[in-house]
């Protein structure tokens, strides 16, 4: 377990120092960019470890794999949301303001045209409680706040601006 400990840590730590240099940076996805720069922290550390600890190979796998989905898949699902990106452009665009279901249809449309996805989205933040109905309208609520620093907090560890 100590050895699990040292190994995850080193890759982690290393992985989130090499995602700060956008010179590393191949592309502008930050899918394809995580893959081969947590390939690469892995495999440094696999070198750097392997004759110190135990299943070493199978240890850098798992912490291969938990990083690949904590660190990569995570922040580009919640980056690339189209809900994220609606919150954020409501958020600039009608805050603390009580709006029309069709005004809320065009600030959406901004992101995308297809009114069906445009229903579902509504009742999706309807659902999460960042947009509630108050006399006929919609208005956010406190809680897109909290969603929005989350949101912004994820972005400047993960470099995804």
């Amino acid at each position: 377990m100590k050895n699990f400990i040292k190994i995850f840590t080193f890759t982690t730590v290393l992985f989130i120092i090499l995602l700060q240099f956008d010179f590393l940076k191949f592309t502008n996805i930050y899918f394809f960019d995580g893959i081969y720069l947590l390939l690469i922290s892995s495999l440094f550390n696999y070198y750097l470890l392997r004759k110190k600890a135990v299943n070493t190979l199978m240890i850098i796998v798992m912490v291969f794999s938990m990083n690949f989905g904590f660190f990569v898949l995570f922040p580009v699902s919640y980056e690339r949301s189209v809900s994220v990106s609606l919150l954020n452009n409501l958020t600039q665009e009608v805050v603390d303001t009580v709006i029309t279901k069709d005004e809320l249809r065009n600030e959406i449309k901004k992101i995308t045209n297809n009114d069906t996805f445009l229903d579902k989205r509504i009742e999706e933040q309807l659902y999460t409680g960042y947009i509630e109905k108050v006399d006929g309208g919609y208005k956010l609520t406190s809680r897109i706040k909290n969603f929005v620093l989350l949101q912004n907090f994820i972005s400047i560890l993960f470099n995804t601006n």
